[in-house]
């Protein structure tokens, strides 16, 4: 137990002092003005680059992320190296809830980990436009994308859970289709993230845009772009958080 006298003792743990902790990030502690001990959010540690150019790989504690853009409204918005270690088909003989480099979704030639279904229904059919702005983005319409992922989704306490894992206080959330056409993929001539950046289709995932009021959109690993399958398939692919910080 830590007493107000012994507070001038307490400080916040910098990177390389966390590198020694089993847990997947670190949850610094310090004390307010009141005496009280409390949560501070993580530091990033910066892996490769500056950290502040679209690509650059930074940590949290010990998981890692990629830049996905170094300054939306005063904030970087990262996306996870690997996909989240849950659903009915996670690898056993890993950590539940966090990242791993064995949980890919669908990798040609490696067994399939942490593949989940986006949604039970598809809720956003009769919304777009009103509850979700914008419109569905097709191979023919590629602006002002609408964005549907909410509490609705299946994946939403996933990703709640990790935030708390995390112990950040900004927003977790999926990458959005606009975000990912900004990365280099494109819808034609063809359905392609050839040209991105490699951290783009490095996993297969769900995005958190429709293409259809069927279907949503998601990249593989094959380098691709698509919108054929239903919310309710769980084949292929897992759950790639997106931070902002």
């Amino acid at each position: 137990n830590v007493g107000i006298g012994d507070r001038e003792n307490i400080r916040i743990l910098d990177a390389e002092e966390c590198q020694g902790f089993s847990e997947p990030s670190v949850r610094a502690k310090s004390i307010n003005e009141n005496g009280e001990v409390v949560d501070s959010s993580p530091q990033l540690t910066v892996i490769s680059g500056d950290g502040n150019h679209v690509g650059d790989e930074v940590a949290l504690g010990n998981e890692h992320f990629y830049v996905v853009n170094p300054n939306k409204n005063n904030k970087k918005v990262l996306i996870a190296k690997y996909n989240l270690n849950v659903g009915s088909n996670k690898n056993p003989n890993v950590p539940e809830g966090i990242q791993n480099e064995t949980v890919k979704g669908s990798v040609s030639g490696s067994t399939m980990y942490g593949n989940v279904a986006y949604a039970s229904t598809n809720y956003w059919k009769e919304k777009i436009g009103n509850t979700y702005p914008g419109q569905i983005c097709t191979s023919t319409t590629t602006a002002n994308c609408a964005y549907v992922f909410d509490n609705n989704s299946s994946i939403y306490q996933y990703l709640s859970d990790y935030k708390e894992t995390l112990g950040i206080s900004g927003t977790i959330r999926l990458l959005g289709v606009d975000e990912a056409l900004e990365l280099g993929c494109v819808f034609t001539p063809y359905q392609s993230c050839s040209n991105a950046l490699p951290f783009t289709y490095s996993t297969s995932y769900w995005l958190g845009s429709p293409g259809s009021i069927y279907n949503m959109w998601y990249i593989r690993t094959d380098k691709t772009i698509f919108c054929d399958y239903s919310p309710t398939n769980s084949y292929g692919q897992g759950v790639r958080p997106v931070i902002e910080i």
